[in-house]
């Protein structure tokens, strides 16, 4: 079911999508909030990652997959007020040809 359907899915002691998503963007939110106008470096795992992009930019979590997140890649996203630009997806050029 996770593979066909990771929006509708709960992992046995797990948290859903949705409860990820959630938690996630208000921790973006509140550090958006704290550090406007400046650069800040916000780290995760790759899942939490494709939560986040999801929701910034207002795309189901239905699409899921359709997102890649290499271990250690590089995401730039922009905040506007309620506007997020993904300037940069999953850039691995710093781990150089090993990717």
């Amino acid at each position: 079911m996770w593979r066909d359907s990771p929006a509708d899915t709960r992992l046995p002691g797990g948290e859903t999508l949705q409860e990820v998503q959630a938690r996630a963007l208000a921790v973006i939110e509140t550090i958006a909030a704290h550090h406007r106008g400046q650069r800040i470096a916000v780290v995760a795992h790759g899942g939490v990652n494709k939560t986040i992009l999801l929701g910034l930019l207002g795309v189901p979590l239905s699409y899921h997959w359709r997102i890649r997140q290499a271990n250690a890649c590089i995401n730039i996203v922009e905040l506007d007020g309620a506007l997020a630009r993904v300037v940069v997806l999953n850039d691995t050029v710093h781990l150089g040809d090993d990717v």
